[in-house]
């Protein structure tokens, strides 16, 4: 295979069967931006970024490619789950064998029962795996190349399972991975690796883990793509969006960290103007605390604000959250031990208003005792607002607030939640909030809905014009 740029290929004034002969005779034209797959030699390769990019194609071509020319090359291809390889990575596979007509150079089945291993006639292989189970990732032996598909999908544990098979010395070691950025949080392992400048968990890299090692990362989008109509594709990208800006951004210009949401709770989010990482913490600002009261997580939020609410230079911060299966006596000593010299003021869930039957008081007053706080200090609402009214309070806050900020790093479920936060569509109200305890916990978001009823009604009334009741 002799790769050409796709840009001229496009551009030369070429017959449909001229380009198929020239394609047989062996060039083969591949999206400018993945050329360096074809000319440079890597041992840890990535391709990422938004949809529509042409990822999978390039990798299955240069495999193919691989697969041919040397002499000892054993891929094994797959994704997280192996049921989700066929309709993926196979058929991308069998699809660059078929539109260079090389057919006769292989061996394979494309029944739904076939093992998708793939042979070339010089005995070479390409070989599907998946990491939903331990003795499939065993099962990879000897490897020169590895693709894993929707890498993001991956766990840390997989990949310290898959990298150190790549030693055989009878061929070049590669990992290659692909991935789509939106599903990549700051949180993820990969940026940690990979992107540590991006990466704002809570355990960075001891070291440089990448030391001496080559790594090529090639980030492309729709618009790199010369094999599809980019004005069609694009429109088809606003309308998988269904109007939402930071989808829109996702899929298509592959930022960073977005979750597909078709339905919005939270409409008026937007990452890049919300979203911030390392917020400052203002020694001087009092430490408002809101609850929302589950086991699984029991769950705070801390945040700060100014007092001139609605003002051009006003803000609220929301800072940190502390959650978990906790009691509150736990949850209490790490708020204490974050912010040992603060002023702490509370509010949250109306149930913390309940007698806790064992103590003979409610759960707002064992938190303020174990805050060592008055009860001047809490400030509670009798009553939670309904769904559809606290869905008006708070997307009227994230449109007409002057700087409201959730801090990425140190409120991860929040900043997620604020962007997963979807209606129940199985509910016969609405704007209910949908709520479980699998995917759709939103407990540090339902601490942020209380924090919003209490303090900013009266702005997000005015603003709104009188909707929301009280």
């Amino acid at each position: 295979m002799i790769p050409v740029k796709a840009s001229g290929w496009f551009n030369t004034d070429l017959s449909e069967e001229e380009r198929r002969m020239l394609i047989i005779s062996g060039l083969a034209p591949v999206n400018d931006i993945f050329l360096p797959l074809f000319k440079e030699y890597a041992k840890i390769r990535l391709l990422y970024g938004g949809r529509g990019g042409g990822k999978s194609e390039a990798i299955a071509d240069y495999l193919i490619d691989n697969c041919l020319t040397e002499s000892y090359f054993k891929c094994y291809y797959g994704r997280k789950v192996f049921e989700d390889v066929r309709g993926s990575c196979f058929d991308t596979l069998v699809y660059s064998i078929k539109k260079r007509n090389l057919q006769s150079q292989f061996n394979y089945s494309e029944a739904n029962t076939s093992t998708m291993v793939i042979t070339a006639k010089n005995g070479n292989k390409l070989i599907p795996f998946g990491a939903d189970k331990a003795d499939r990732l065993k099962s990879i032996k000897d490897p020169t190349i590895i693709w894993g598909e929707e890498f993001d999908q991956f766990t840390i544990d997989d990949f310290l399972e898959i990298y150190p098979t790549l030693r055989t010395t009878r061929g070049k070691n590669e990992l290659v991975i692909s991935f789509n950025t939106h599903k990549v949080f700051p949180t993820h392992w990969l940026l940690k690796l990979f992107f540590p400048d991006l990466y704002k968990g809570d355990e960075p890299a001891q070291f440089d883990v990448l030391a001496d090692i080559k790594v090529q990362k090639i980030f492309a989008n729709y618009y790199d793509n010369f094999f599809i109509d980019v004005a069609s594709y694009e429109r088809d990208l606003r309308l998988a969006s269904a109007g939402s800006p930071n989808l829109y951004e996702a899929i298509a210009n592959g930022a960073w960290g977005v979750i597909e949401n078709k339905n919005p709770w939270l409409y008026n989010f937007d990452i890049k103007k919300h979203l911030k990482f390392d917020l400052p913490f203002l020694p001087s600002f009092p430490v408002y605390l809101t609850f929302d009261f589950n086991n699984d997580p029991f769950a705070c939020i801390a945040f700060q604000m100014s007092s001139n609410k609605g003002n051009r230079d006003s803000f609220i911060h929301f800072i940190k959250e502390f959650s978990g299966m906790m009691k509150i006596e736990e949850m209490c000593r790490k708020i204490k031990q974050t912010y040992p010299a603060s002023i702490f003021f509370v509010t949250g869930d109306r149930s913390g208003n309940n007698q806790d039957l064992g103590r003979n008081q409610t759960l707002y007053q064992m938190i303020a005792a174990q805050l060592g706080i008055g009860m001047r200090q809490l400030e509670l609402n009798n009553s939670n607002l309904e769904h559809a009214d606290s869905r008006i309070l708070c997307n009227t806050m994230f449109m007409h607030y002057p700087n409201l900020y959730v801090d990425g790093k140190n409120c991860p479920n929040l900043s997620m939640q604020c962007q997963k936060a979807t209606t129940d569509e199985e509910s016969s109200k609405a704007s209910v909030l949908l709520k479980n305890r699998q995917d759709h916990k939103n407990d540090e978001f339902d601490a942020m809905r209380y924090a919003f009823q209490t303090y900013f009604h009266d702005f997000a009334k005015k603003a709104y014009f009188g909707v929301i009741k009280k």
